[in-house]
């Protein structure tokens, strides 16, 4: 795959999102094979745990890749999108076997949601976290902003959200965004420690216990399923929404 790499060391599968030159943002083509490659490793018994992160050092994923965003011709083009973006998160957090996303850099937006997804989020030291999509006009997936709402609560989600601050990894921590902070040389050992831990559990104990904490979160991300995808796909026909991307996107250049 292009954009995916994955690594098994015995039991474990490690899973690269492989975008450095682009900070490991997602495009749609990442998207399927993102999804495509959590589906292949759920078909191998083998497989008994999965740790997610991005390639390089500066970035887990700086969430959607912004030139994708401003090639919607219409809003139907951009309600597909934001589907893929739910059905994506959604493999991650429905996906079977325990999950660790060891997040090396910044984790941005829906960069962060997929984090959300895991089931353990270990941070670098030097990472950074952060929900700009009010800065370039955009809207949070409902999933993405649910999943980050169940971790931190009400009151921190929308402070984050509506002032698109960026927090360090050791206020994600103080918050419960994040359940440990390591020296980036350590993160990969960590993950793979945290994952080891769980794997003295029993395969089913543990399936039956994701799925049993998962349930009420996932009822509430698909009651409102309807919700992200209709406000992104009004929101990229509006003139503030390009232009506000443009101005990013040509910031970074």
């Amino acid at each position: 795959m292009k954009h995916i790499a994955v690594e098994k060391t015995d039991s474990v599968a490690r899973v690269t999102i492989n975008r450095p030159g682009k900070h490991n943002a997602f495009s749609w083509d990442t998207m399927n094979e993102l999804i495509k490659t959590f589906h292949l490793i759920e078909s191998d018994r083998s497989v008994r745990g999965v740790i997610l992160t991005g390639a390089g050092e500066k970035a887990f994923c700086a969430g959607a890749d912004l030139g994708d965003l401003l090639r919607f011709d219409t809003p139907k083009e951009a309600r597909r999108y934001a589907l893929k973006v739910d059905e994506m998160m959604d493999t991650v957090m429905n996906f079977p076997e325990p999950t660790v996303a060891a997040i090396n850099g910044f984790a941005l937006g829906g960069g962060m949601g997929l984090a959300a997804a895991c089931d353990i989020r270990i941070m670098s030291s030097q990472a950074k976290a952060g929900f700009p999509a009010v800065r370039i006009g955009a809207v949070l997936p409902v999933g993405c902003s649910l999943r980050v709402m169940a971790l931190i609560g009400l009151a921190k989600s929308k402070e984050l959200m509506l002032t698109a601050r960026m927090i360090s990894a050791d206020e994600a921590l103080a918050i419960g965004l994040v359940q440990s902070v390591v020296a980036p040389e350590k993160l990969l050992e960590k993950s793979q420690s945290v994952l080891d831990e769980i794997l003295l559990g029993g395969d089913d104990a543990l399936y039956a216990t994701k799925l049993i904490l998962n349930q009420k979160l996932r009822a509430e991300i698909q009651q409102y399923a309807a919700l992200s995808p209709d406000n992104f796909a009004y929101l990229s026909a509006t003139d503030d929404w390009k232009q506000r991307i443009s101005e990013f996107v040509n910031k970074k250049k």
